[in-house]
């Protein structure tokens, strides 16, 4: 009876030992705050410590502190919008669009396609015809042009779209 209760207690004096370590590890990391301190050893080893509760690096590791939180970024994008041009619909051959980006704003990106007239079971389809150039056109804007490899007397239109959005 006497050798098992002391192997309990063994194992009870662990299991507090061990939650002792952890509450000591734990600390106040990041500090109140939100500096993050740690030591650095000659090999590069970093150990995180607990400054505010007055951790200190040994002599041979130097201290380094950052937050956690970080520098602000860039604001990124805002009033992302596509904005649409197209040519007339008609059977010319050839045919250019531009489509630009409001002032203030730059593209992302866009594309173009050839379209068409709407009939009853939808819009039709015209072979024969398709881009030669799909390409961003300065920083404000996107172009395409496309054209008639077969010549038809079929009406079509060029759409071009870019995407736009305040990048500041």
């Amino acid at each position: 009876m006497y050798r098992r209760l002391g192997q309990i207690g063994v194992a009870g004096a662990a299991a507090v030992a061990v939650a002792g370590i952890a509450s000591v590890a734990y600390g106040h990391v990041p500090s109140s705050d939100g500096t993050i301190t740690a030591c650095v050893d000659n090999k590069g080893a970093v150990k995180i410590i607990d400054a505010e509760a007055g951790q200190v690096c040994g002599p041979s590791r130097q201290t380094i502190a950052w937050n956690e939180e970080g520098p602000a970024g860039p604001s990124g994008l805002t009033d992302l919008e596509t904005v649409y041009a197209e040519s007339e619909l008609n059977s010319n051959p050839d045919k250019t669009v531009f489509a630009s980006c409001p002032t203030g704003k730059q593209a992302l990106g866009g594309g173009g396609g050839v379209y068409g007239e709407f009939i009853d079971e939808g819009q039709l389809i015209i072979d024969g015809v398709g881009l030669i150039q799909d390409h961003p056109f300065n920083e404000y804007g996107w172009a395409a042009r496309a054209a008639e490899f077969v010549a038809t007397d079929l009406n079509w239109r060029l759409v071009v779209w870019v995407r736009c959005a305040d990048v500041s």
